[in-house]
């Protein structure tokens, strides 16, 4: 879950 962490992580901040 490293990788996925990082594109998750920025695609939750832009739909904030």
């Amino acid at each position: 879950m490293s990788a996925s962490n990082g594109t998750n992580g920025v695609v939750a901040v832009k739909s904030r």
